[in-house]
């Protein structure tokens, strides 16, 4: 015997082909489903996945100083260019008299600007680069 929801898949199927009648005969039944031509289902609506908040957050100075964002020596790029950056990742260098501290990403994310030059004179809490995370809205989780 066939289930309620094998009859609805084959409701479902016969709708997207365009057939307006079916018939199924077996020794134990006999089942005929008929549509009127042109028939639409009724379209049921379907839960999205929750979109999720674009944050944008500053990476600022901790201290004043002098920001490097390549060696002095080399010339290479301490941190990474614009682009995705993991949290923890190392993104400058901050001179603080003859004392260099590291200047991490405070979460993963994707840098959209560098807001400093290289070896510019810095003040504290200034913004260094933008930051831009994706979170869930915690209010479409609570529902």
């Amino acid at each position: 015997m066939l289930a309620f929801r094998e009859l609805q898949s084959l409701v479902y199927q016969m709708q997207r082909s365009g057939l307006t009648s079916l018939h199924i005969n077996s020794a134990e039944y006999a089942i005929r489903m008929t549509c009127p031509p042109g028939y639409q289902p009724p379209v049921t609506e379907t839960l999205a996945a929750p979109e999720p908040e674009v944050h944008r957050v500053a990476v600022t100075a901790a201290m004043p100083g002098r920001i490097w964002l390549q060696d002095p020596l080399s010339g290479k790029n301490i941190g990474p260019d614009p682009g995705p950056v993991e949290e923890g990742a190392l993104l400058a260098l901050l001179q603080v008299g003859q004392i260099c501290l590291p200047v991490r990403a405070p979460q993963a994310g994707i840098i959209t600007a560098i807001d400093v030059q290289q070896g510019q004179s810095v003040e504290y809490d200034q913004p260094l680069m933008q930051l831009q995370t994706e979170e869930q809205s915690h209010a479409q989780h609570r529902s």
